[in-house]
């Protein structure tokens, strides 16, 4: 899945003086594809930069966030099938709060230190647990849902602050997503969410016509 741009943007030649420009971006949400991308991407050659323009199909997209039109010097294409910016579409864990908590703010800390841990800030804290202070004070019918691999993360707190829960069910969601990552791990960790533009599709495909 996009092996030769990959491979391409991790070679030494490019990494020295190359670099990419973001040409055309056409989104249709109702269309096939659902998106493409066209990248003008310079490689240091003997005679010179040389420029390359391909085009990126992507086939269901689910999710842009910050399609870069300036793309810094030595930025990599890279593509992840398992990244924790995937967990908001794998399974999920419903389960209920079954006690009351006594420190709120205290265990909301160390959930946030935990989950932090866990995805690096990307699965966002607050819209995840938005309900649960709320829950943790006045027991109101509820049931929350986390990813199944925010599990481990979430029930050792809830342990630690002697909070009591039961576990629902979990649901095996359709997963087969993947993410494209305008990647520069010299300034930004891919693991560790700093907003860096990427997509998430079901899968890309890349055409050189330049």
């Amino acid at each position: 899945m996009l092996e030769e741009l990959r491979r391409i943007t991790s070679t030494e030649p490019y990494k020295r003086y190359g670099g990419m420009r973001m040409k055309e971006v056409l989104i249709s949400p109702w269309g096939s594809p659902d998106a493409k991308f066209v990248l003008e991407v310079s490689i240091d050659e003997e005679d010179g930069t040389v420029p390359q323009l391909w085009e990126i199909v992507c086939n269901d997209l689910a999710q842009t966030d910050g399609i870069p039109q300036y793309i810094i010097a030595r930025t990599e294409l890279k593509v992840f099938d398992n990244h924790p910016v995937l967990w908001q579409f794998d399974d999920e864990v419903f389960f209920n709060i079954t006690s009351k908590s006594n420190n709120i703010p205290s265990l909301m800390g160390d959930l946030f230190i935990e989950h932090t841990k866990a995805c690096g800030n990307w699965v966002d804290f607050h819209w995840l647990y938005r309900g649960l202070p709320e829950t943790l004070e006045t027991l109101r019918e509820n049931q929350l849902a986390i990813p199944v691999q925010l599990k481990n993360a979430c029930f050792q707190v809830l342990d630690k602050h002697r909070v009591e829960y039961r576990v629902n069910e979990i649901q095996e969601n359709e997963n087969g997503h993947h993410v494209l990552f305008f990647s520069n791990t010299g300034n930004w960790p891919d693991e560790e969410n700093f907003k860096q533009a990427h997509i998430i599709a079901k899968g890309f495909s890349e055409r050189r016509i330049g």
